[in-house]
C-alpha cells in the first residue's frame, strides 16, 4: 500500500529580509547550492522566501506520512535543466519517497504546495 501526503506553505517575503543578511541563520535554512542560485538573482529575496515555503511544505508533506522530525538544512529545493523546481533530501530515511513540488511568488507572497509519496 502506498502512503502519501501533501504540504502547502504561504510566506510573506518581507520576512527573508529579517534573515538576508544574517549568514549564519541563512546557512542554518539553505544549502550553499540554494544560496549560490537565489543571491545571483535580481530579487533574491523572492527566491529564498519561496524555497523557505517549498520547505516547510516538504515538511508537512512529510510528516503526514512518517513521524519524522526533518530539519530545513537537509531540504534542498534546486531547478533540473528546464528550470523546474526539484526536492532532494539529505536523510537516508527518505530515499524511497518521491517528492513533486510546485512553487509560485508574487512581489510580496511565495507559496509552495507539495506531493510525497513512498515507493
Amino acid at each position: 500500500m502506498n502512503k502519501s501526503g501533501i504540504g502547502i506553505d504561504i510566506f510573506e517575503i518581507d520576512r527573508i529580509d529579517i534573515i538576508l543578511n544574517n549568514k549564519k541563520k541563512m546557512e542554518k535554512i539553505f544549502t550553499s547550492k540554494e544560496l549560490s542560485y537565489c543571491l545571483s538573482k535580481h530579487k533574491p529575496a523572492q527566491h529564498l522566501a519561496v524555497r523557505f515555503a517549498g520547505k516547510e511544505a516538504v515538511i508537512k508533506a512529510l510528516n503526514t506520512i512518517l513521524k519524522h522530525k526533518l530539519s530545513l538544512e537537509k531540504i534542498e529545493i534546486l531547478n533540473d535543466c528546464n528550470g523546474m523546481p526539484i526536492v532532494k533530501i539529505q536523510d537516508e530515511k527518505f530515499l524511497n519517497y518521491t517528492i513533486s513540488i510546485s512553487l509560485s511568488h508574487t512581489n510580496k507572497v511565495a507559496a509552495a504546495m507539495v506531493f510525497a509519496e513512498v515507493n
